[in-house]
């Protein structure tokens, strides 16, 4: 995605809107590419994934404030 990654999407995101919650998808699964999606996001989910790992990891989400 350019001009930006999906993470400084959501950063740019969560300084107009602290409370926004956000669900990375990618397929990328290396530990280190997972650290840093899960410094900056609410959730992480490998793909493949099935529909019902979606539903689940937004429902999580959505549910669960951030600390």
């Amino acid at each position: 995605m350019k001009p930006m990654t999906g993470l400084e999407l959501i950063a740019s995101c969560r300084s107009e809107c602290p409370e926004l919650k956000s669900v990375v998808i990618s397929g990328a699964t290396e530990e280190a590419d997972r650290a840093g999606v899960s410094r900056g996001s609410d959730r992480f989910l490998a793909k493949p994934f099935a529909v019902k790992d979606l539903v689940e990891s937004i429902e999580t989400t959505l549910a669960v404030g951030r600390n």
